[in-house]
């Protein structure tokens, strides 16, 4: 049994397990006299947790005063103290809200044994096991600590995660998952990127991960193995435009009029504007306009209905009769413009009509992995 009895008046009880919270603790080897500040707490007959002392066997439990602190009776005996003994800190700028452990194996004698501590964390309630997996309720961990908690299996009701957490495997919440910040901490949820998703999920459940494309894009995989794309942002833009001939030749533009605009919203892109020809050398074959973004893969095409394709305009152009300026998916980023006979479906490439002073009319929309 301990040395002391309960003080109710102060506070302090006997366990040996877990001790009442301190106010504050040291960060430094300090005089174990007068009131002075300690991890920025004025004290004033105030409960120390000391732990930094040059002289270890200094360390534990104090009452500060005027004069020589004393050390307080749950932490003065032989037996207040054990392998394993918790000691809360309830304020400071360093140990806020902190526990450290005793790390002294051994019989342990008060002003003798050089006292050591570690710091380390409790869990706010306790484990419930249902017979598969362990379930605990909450989980508090301090900013950038690191516990590893070697549990297979475990299951979190609620987890609350104040500063850095790596996650190694699988997280399983049930309940809230809380993310908070400091003034001094900007806290967010970092996923690492990878090539694929991990596997596929099992029937009901989805796993949401970075592809490393350029940029990475936000995934969700549902639990048939379909990924879909989650980066819904909206961007403006225009881009430096090019006509260029697949077999020989060049097309140059008008300096003044070789830019189209874009709108990118999720997937989807949208271009518009029009193109000035300015000159031409002996343009064969057809004609590819660069994108300001990749379309969509082959396969996601099939799924949303085939190869993009978009109608044009063209003046100042000499048009076969019965033909449409129509644009098809070259390359994964070019559209190739060319002409098509509504009559007998023959197709014209757009570089045996195109010339100097050609203005080509774009605007259309088609599908983007990025």
């Amino acid at each position: 049994m301990a040395s002391v009895t309960t003080d109710r008046r102060r506070g302090v009880n006997a366990s040996a397990a877990i001790k009442v919270a301190c106010v504050c603790a040291t960060t430094a080897n300090i005089t174990l006299s007068g009131e002075q500040t300690i991890d920025g707490i004025a004290t004033d007959e105030t409960r120390v947790f000391v732990k930094d002392q040059t002289d270890t066997t200094e360390n534990g439990i104090y009452l500060t005063g005027d004069g020589a602190w004393t050390r307080e009776p749950d932490f003065d005996g032989q037996y207040d103290v054990n392998e394993g003994t918790l000691i809360p800190v309830s304020r400071g700028t360093a140990n806020s809200d902190t526990y450290w452990r005793v790390t002294n194996t051994g019989d342990i004698t008060i002003g003798t044994t050089n006292l050591t501590f570690s710091a380390t964390t409790v869990l706010s309630s306790a484990i419930l096991n249902d017979g598969s997996v362990t379930m605990i309720a909450n989980f508090v961990p301090n900013a950038h600590d690191t516990y590893d908690l070697g549990i297979t299996g475990t299951r979190w009701r609620n987890l609350f995660l104040e500063g850095d957490a790596d996650i190694d495997g699988t997280l399983n919440v049930e309940g809230a998952l809380t993310l908070q910040a400091t003034p001094t901490l900007n806290l967010g949820l970092v996923l690492d990127e990878t090539a694929d998703h991990s596997a596929s999920p099992t029937a009901g459940k989805g796993e949401i991960w970075v592809r490393n494309d350029s940029p990475n894009v936000v995934v969700f995989t549902d639990d048939g193995g379909t990924d879909h794309v989650l980066n819904l942002d909206y961007q403006t833009g225009t881009y430096a435009a090019t006509l260029t001939p697949a077999t020989s030749g060049s097309i140059t533009l008008d300096s003044a009029a070789d830019t189209l605009a874009y709108t990118k919203i999720g997937r989807v892109v949208h271009v518009y504007g029009q193109l000035n020809v300015s000159s031409i050398s002996s343009p064969v074959g057809g004609v590819a306009l660069n994108l300001p973004y990749n379309i969509a893969s082959l396969a996601e095409l099939a799924d949303e209905g085939g190869t993009p394709y978009a109608v044009y305009g063209l003046q100042n152009g000499a048009l076969p009769s019965n033909a449409l300026p129509v644009s098809r998916q070259g390359s994964a980023s070019t559209y190739i413009l060319e002409m098509r006979d509504m009559a007998t479906t023959t197709v014209y490439t757009l570089s045996t009509y195109i010339h100097a002073n050609t203005v080509v009319y774009l605007d259309f929309s088609y599908p983007t992995d990025a």
